[in-house]
């Protein structure tokens, strides 16, 4: 008999009586079997308060419908059913299954949960002799990612599955000697470990006891030893070999010195991924030391290994980058000047105001506007080493504007709006706003039209307002889009309307 032609026969007998007993209505019922994942779950849970081991089923049957209707709840539910064996046979993979589809539908509980049953599984598989399942337990305990970090667990687990001839297990037992973790620190048996995972063909372990050769610890320095084992390792394509080997041929201070080989144990291992070989062939190419000096090559490392989280040779490129903005902003060029202030905040580097003060005279006296505006910005901030000076700001403002510079109009007129370095003067404001917005100033023209309307000294304006406020939201103004929202908002100077007050909102935003 199938578990379904079961189930019907369960609910043949004495049905009705059954479910007013249980408190479930007919309608709540008919909600279920109509598909409601929300009644088929408050059914479970009616069966399931029962305790009674003949309804258990019951409950099972109603919560596998809840959660295959993406019942997140549902799901919680039949997973800790699974995990502890409740009215069904214990079974921690299809609990784990069923509290990763609940974690996923965001069932708070099942997050927190999915982590213990994974434990449990490995340990379930690590009792029945699985020397991956316990090597993947001594794992976690040794990284505490998913458990609590417990080195002598890990130990434990490790020793467990070595037993059983896991090599993976053999390196990482190492590595607890190596570092002292979960035992007294023992270089030694260390290096024994590695040893043995080493001529088991494991490249890590190789790697390893190619250093512990290379540096004397935990055995005799020998340096033959420690070249046969990194080449064993890099033949079996570890990139941290063939850089460990490129390191030693290169600075000769344990083999002789061969430039050559050190350059081609470094290609293969940038070609295997090593961030470091990158970094180092773009010192070479950069020094011209092992080879011909190619700054364009030693740019292109650089940058591959910067992609790859490399510190260095981020910082590298930033400097080379910055040396040749340097170079270029002394002469007055202002647009290495801006390149040069990018690249400081970028990577966080700190700007030499007297040296940019200095450029952007240089960029002035070659007729440059905008450094005239830069310069003129420093006294207005008062921004170290200058001290603040109105009256000299002004000065350079009004420089670049006789070079027609808008941005200079308008910091003209802001001048005098607010009385900075010149008698505050409404009138003149807006004739300096007016001609920087002849020159499509939109910045300019928001100013003209905020006078208009909020200065109480001039008798509001709402349609020369609004007209300047369509020419600076025409031009992409989100501050001009949104004062014309609130015109229309409030029919100030143009007949209400609401939609269009909606629209220019909505183009704020864009």
């Amino acid at each position: 008999m199938s578990f379904t032609s079961f189930i019907k026969q369960l609910f043949a007998f004495n049905s009705k009586k059954e479910m007013y007993a249980l408190g479930i209505s007919p309608t709540l019922l008919k909600q279920a079997k109509q598909g409601d994942s929300r009644a088929q779950l408050e059914i479970a849970g009616h069966y399931f308060a029962t305790k009674q081991e003949n309804f258990l089923v019951k409950a099972i049957y109603w919560f596998e419908l809840s959660a295959n209707n993406q019942n997140p709840d549902a799901m919680f539910s039949l997973a800790t059913l699974y995990y502890r064996g409740v009215g069904i046979k214990q079974d921690l993979q299809k609990a784990l299954s069923w509290y990763q589809q609940a974690a996923k539908l965001g069932q708070p509980k099942a997050i927190q949960t999915i982590n213990k049953v994974i434990i449990s599984l490995l340990e379930q598989k690590a009792e029945q002799n699985d020397h991956e399942a316990m090597y993947e337990l001594a794992n976690h305990y040794l990284a505490g990612d998913i458990t609590e970090t417990d080195y002598q667990m890990a130990k434990y687990w490790y020793e467990k599955a070595v037993e059983l001839g896991n090599t993976k297990a053999l390196v990482n037992l190492a590595t607890l000697y190596d570092n002292g973790l979960g035992t007294s620190q023992d270089p030694k048996q260390a290096a024994n470990l590695y040893l043995q995972a080493a001529k088991n063909h494991n490249d890590v372990a190789m790697l390893n006891i190619g250093i512990l050769y290379l540096t004397g610890e935990g055995i005799d320095k020998d340096i033959n030893e420690a070249i046969y084992w990194l080449e064993q390792a890099f033949q079996q394509g570890n990139a941290k070999a063939a850089y460990n080997l490129g390191t030693i041929y290169y600075f000769g201070e344990v083999a002789p010195q061969n430039y050559s080989k050190a350059i081609d144990y470094f290609l293969e291992a940038a070609k295997i991924g090593s961030s470091d070989a990158m970094y180092n062939l773009g010192i070479i190419y950069q020094t011209g030391k092992g080879l011909q000096q190619d700054l364009s090559q030693a740019k292109s490392w650089f940058e591959q290994a910067s992609l790859l989280g490399h510190e260095q040779a981020t910082y590298q490129l930033n400097t080379n980058q910055l040396n040749q903005y340097i170079q270029e902003a002394s002469t007055g060029n202002r647009q290495a000047i801006k390149n040069y202030i990018n690249l400081c905040a970028t990577a966080k580097i700190k700007i030499d105001n007297e040296q940019l003060i200095t450029w952007l005279h240089k960029a002035a006296n070659n007729g440059d506007s905008h450094a005239m505006i830069d310069i003129g910005n420093f006294y207005a901030n008062g921004t170290a080493p200058i001290t603040q000076d109105y009256q000299q700001a002004i000065n350079w403002f009004i420089k670049a504007s006789e070079l027609n510079n808008d941005q200079a109009m308008n910091l003209i007129g802001s001048a005098y709006l607010l009385g900075q370095g010149v008698a505050q003067n409404n009138q003149l404001a807006i004739q300096w706003f007016e001609k920087a917005a002849a020159l499509n100033n939109d910045k300019a023209m928001f100013n003209i039209a905020n006078i208009y309307l909020n200065d109480a000294s001039i008798t509001h304006n709402y349609q020369q307002a609004y007209y300047w406020l369509t020419k600076a939201a025409e031009l992409g103004n989100n501050a001009a889009m949104q004062s014309l929202s609130y015109i229309y908002q409030h029919g100030l100077g143009v007949e209400k309307d609401l939609q269009k007050a909606n629209y220019w909102q909505q183009q704020s935003k864009q």
